[in-house]
């Protein structure tokens, strides 16, 4: 449990210490673009190049930009987009990564 706190502070500091450098613009895990890229709130950005959303954040908030549920039907790859979040849940640092629908939110592939 101490490890895991312990992880949970470095993990914030590090985000913090990043913003603070005037790295605000964070690198894009989906294309490695770090220029234009906007703050959405706290530590969740948007990639100006590819239109990735990332970034840090409480497992329950990751789910107002990507649901927790999988797309019932093709959708066109225009509409899909990259996402990953490292998340802090009940179970410790989860990392939640994929393509979702950007017009429903929901997953169309994990991973």
């Amino acid at each position: 449990m101490t490890s895991l706190i312990i992880l949970i502070i470095i993990m914030i500091k590090q985000g913090k210490d990043n913003l603070r450098k005037g790295d605000n613009k964070m690198e894009c895990p989906g294309c490695s673009n770090k220029r234009g890229n906007k703050r959405v709130e706290g530590l969740i950005f948007t990639c100006a190049k590819c239109g990735a959303i990332f970034g840090q954040t409480y497992l329950g908030d990751s789910y107002k930009y990507v649901k927790p549920y999988v797309a019932t039907k093709a959708v066109p790859i225009k509409r899909t987009r990259y996402y990953d979040f490292d998340c802090l849940s009940s179970k410790g640092l989860v990392r939640r990564h994929g393509w979702y629908d950007t017009e429903t939110g929901m997953i169309t592939q994990i991973g």
